[in-house]
């Protein structure tokens, strides 16, 4: 991301500075922009299939004996429905855990920067 945003700069300050023409600066911007979108769209399902993930581990790893942990690793995993169900809560309450620690942290930027 900081890569593509140092992109723009760049391409940006080239325009402004009248070293490329404004179709070049608008192309450029396309294609940024068309990365950009490539990028954030892998995140969001990278960051959706890791919250399933989280959710079935947590669901899975709660109260369970030593002996049934070993006997499940050596099995091939089958989720019942009610832990279906479980699975389903724990993904709600990860994606509460992230949105509010997401607005801590962004709450705490903001304080540092003096943005807001």
């Amino acid at each position: 991301m900081d890569t593509i945003n140092r992109m723009v700069e760049k391409i940006t300050d080239a325009f402004v500075q009248n070293n490329i023409n404004h179709s070049t600066y608008v192309a450029n911007i396309d294609h940024d922009r068309f990365r950009y979108i490539e990028i954030r769209n892998f995140l969001e399902a990278a960051s959706e299939e890791t919250i399933k993930v989280f959710a079935t581990a947590r669901t899975l790893s709660k109260s369970e004996t030593l002996l049934s942990k070993l006997i499940r690793w050596t099995l091939p995993a089958r989720i019942t429905n009610s832990q279906r169900t479980e699975i389903e809560k724990e993904e709600q309450a990860l994606r509460g855990e992230i949105n509010s620690n997401a607005e801590a942290h962004r709450r705490r930027i903001d304080g540092i920067t003096g943005q807001r």
